[in-house]
C-alpha cells in the first residue's frame, strides 16, 4: 500500500501564496509556528523568534564581509605614499641642513641642500627587502651647495615596493657622510 500525505488546508494556501513583502512572508511564519507550537512540535515561540534573530544577524554579517571584500577587490594592492625626509643642522640660522624627498608617482628622489654650512646634501635610500643594521641601497649627493639646484634621480620600482630614506650632510668629495642623520622615514612606490 503506498503512503499517502493529504495536504492540510495551510500547506494549500501556503503553496499557493505568493508573498509581496517580508512583512507578509513573516505573518505567514508565525502562524505556522503558533500551530506548530500548538500541536506540541516546537519547545516554545522563543525558539522561533531567537532563530529568525540569529538568521538577521548571519544575513547582515554575510552582507558585510561581502561587501568588504568587493570593495577590497576594486582597490589597489596598496597606496603609493611620498616620502619628506630631514637632515639636521649644525648651523645656527638653519632649520635643516639637507631634504629628500621622494614621489611615488613617477618613482624620483628628488635632494636639496637647505644650509650654506660646507656640507653637502647626502640621503640613504633603502628599498625593500630592507637591509639590516641601519644599511641601505645607495646613496643619493647634491654637491650643488644651498644657493645651488636640487639633485632628481629617477628610478622605476615595482607597484607597492617599500622605500625607506634618511637624510644627512657629507663631504662630497670625499665620499665621508660624517654629517649628523635625521630620522629614518618610508613611503610605498
Amino acid at each position: 500500500m503506498t503512503a499517502y500525505r493529504r495536504r492540510t488546508s495551510s500547506q494549500a494556501w501556503l503553496a499557493r501564496r505568493q508573498y509581496a513583502t517580508l512583512g507578509q512572508f513573516l505573518e505567514v511564519l508565525f502562524t505556522l509556528e503558533a500551530v506548530a507550537v500548538s500541536f506540541g512540535l516546537v519547545p516554545s515561540v522563543n525558539y522561533f523568534c531567537m532563530r529568525i534573530s540569529m538568521n538577521k544577524f548571519r544575513v547582515a554579517g554575510t552582507a558585510v564581509a561581502a561587501a568588504a571584500l568587493i570593495g577590497l577587490a576594486h582597490s589597489p594592492a596598496s597606496a603609493a605614499t611620498d616620502v619628506t625626509v630631514y637632515g639636521p643642522s649644525f648651523k645656527s640660522g638653519c632649520a635643516h641642513a639637507s631634504t629628500g624627498h621622494f614621489a611615488s608617482y613617477g618613482e624620483t628622489f628628488t635632494v636639496y641642500d637647505k644650509c650654506a654650512d660646507g656640507w653637502s646634501a647626502v640621503v640613504k635610500v633603502d628599498v625593500a627587502p630592507y637591509k639590516a643594521d641601519g644599511g641601505y641601497d645607495f646613496l643619493i649627493w647634491n654637491p650643488n651647495g644651498a644657493d645651488g639646484s636640487p639633485v632628481t634621480v629617477n628610478k622605476s620600482y615595482a607597484e607597492g615596493t617599500g622605500i625607506c630614506m634618511q637624510a644627512g650632510s657629507g663631504e662630497y668629495s670625499s665620499g665621508e657622510t660624517g654629517g649628523g642623520w635625521g630620522y629614518w622615514s618610508c613611503g610605498v612606490a
